[in-house]
C-alpha cells in the first residue's frame, strides 16, 4: 500500500491510497486550505504523509500534524504545539515509529516529535529551505534550498544518546 498526498495552490488538496492497482482518494478538500485550524479533522494543504502502520498514518499540513486511521476520510486528531500555524511552511514528515518522527520545513525548520511533545531545534541557524529529511537509528540527513542563493545543501547530524 502506498498514500500519497499534495495540493493545488487555491484550488484543493487532496489524500489518497495506492493499493496495487487501485487508486482510492480517501480525502479532498477545497474550503480549508487556509485560516482555518480543525483539530478533529484534516485541515489545510497537505503536504506529507508517514505511517509504520497499515493502520494508522500520520499527515502533516500548516496546521499542524494529524493522526488518523487508515479507514478515515478526514477524520483525525491535531497534533501541535502551539494553537496556530506552523513557524514555518512544512516539507516532510519522516519517521522510524510513531514516537520518532522528525519535520523539516521552510526557514530552518527541523522539529522532533517523541510521541508526546514536540521539540524545535533552535540551535540550527543559516539560511536553509528544508525540503525532504531521512533519517535512520540516530543518524539524519536532510536536503534542501540556501534561500537567499537557490544553492542545494545538505544537513547531516546524529542524536545524543
Amino acid at each position: 500500500m502506498v498514500w500519497a498526498c499534495g495540493f493545488t495552490e487555491y484550488v484543493g488538496t487532496v489524500l489518497i491510497k495506492i493499493n496495487g492497482t487501485t487508486v482510492e482518494k480517501v480525502y479532498e478538500d477545497s474550503r480549508y486550505l487556509y485560516h482555518t485550524i480543525r483539530h478533529d479533522s484534516l485541515s489545510g494543504r497537505l503536504v506529507s504523509v508517514w505511517t509504520d502502520n497499515p493502520d494508522s498514518l500520520f499527515v502533516m499540513s500548516p496546521y499542524g500534524m494529524y493522526t488518523m486511521h487508515a479507514a478515515s476520510h478526514g477524520a483525525a486528531k491535531r497534533s501541535w504545539y502551539t494553537n496556530t500555524l506552523l513557524p514555518a511552511m512544512p516539507r516532510r514528515l519522516r519517521g522510524q515509529d510513531g514516537n520518532d518522527l522528525l519535520l523539516v520545513g521552510e526557514f530552518n525548520m527541523i522539529v522532533h516529535y517523541n510521541g508526546r511533545s514536540w521539540h524545535k531545534f533552535h540551535e540550527m541557524t543559516g539560511r536553509a529551505n528544508w525540503r525532504s529529511i531521512q533519517f535512520k537509528n540516530n543518524f539524519a540527513v536532510c536536503v534542501g534550498l540556501d534561500y537567499s542563493t537557490t544553492r542545494t545543501v545538505i544537513g547531516m547530524g546524529r542524536r545524543m544518546e
